[in-house]
């Protein structure tokens, strides 16, 4: 065992001491140990922050479309409310087909709505119930027999014509969530 002790070792241990050799090898595997698990750790950190960011993009993603499709159909309301309702002399009483239309985009708006409401930060959700609040007053004056103007001047004003209208906040609101306000 003299041969393999290091010089400066005088012998009166009574435990074997590693031989130079080994010692360098275990420090070399330590060393390849403690690098893959820092390599290890850092894929792990840069996999999760991607995840992450994978699955943020996705919620914008779905945000921006009820969104998007919510404002258009609710513009396409209103629209279509001119449409029937601003004409000289205004009508008493709305044909039929119009009132069918009217009903089936308020369908179509009540489900947009309800998904805005699932997906949108509070102050959307507020917004959008605003929105989804004159939308359906309007559709209800309308529908009535005979036309409740009074009713119908109002949501039109909330939702359509004052110059911060609730179409207006939404859409504000909207490209605030989204990160595109000021473009």
């Amino acid at each position: 065992m003299a041969g393999t002790a290091d010089p400066g070792d005088r012998g009166n241990s009574t435990t074997p001491k590693l031989s130079l050799e080994t010692r360098i090898a275990l420090i070399g595997v330590v060393g390849a140990l403690a690098g893959t698990l820092t390599g290890g750790l850092v894929t792990w950190i840069v996999t999760q922050d991607q995840l992450t960011s994978q699955k943020a993009e996705t919620r914008r993603a779905e945000r921006l479309n009820a969104y998007s499709t919510y404002l258009g159909d609710a513009a396409r309301l209103w629209t279509q409310v001119s449409l029937v309702y601003d004409r000289t002399p205004p009508p008493t009483k709305l044909k039929g087909s119009d009132i069918a239309a009217l009903k089936t985009l308020q369908a179509t708006l009540t489900r947009e709505y309800a998904l805005v409401a699932l997906l949108a930060p509070e102050s959307i959700r507020n917004v959008a119930r605003k929105l989804n609040g004159a939308n359906t007053a309007v559709g209800n004056a309308l529908e009535s027999d005979p036309i409740r103007k009074a009713d119908y001047k109002k949501a039109y004003r909330q939702a359509a014509a004052d110059p911060n209208n609730f179409l207006l906040q939404f859409s504000t609101a909207v490209r605030k969530d989204l990160g595109t306000a000021g473009r």
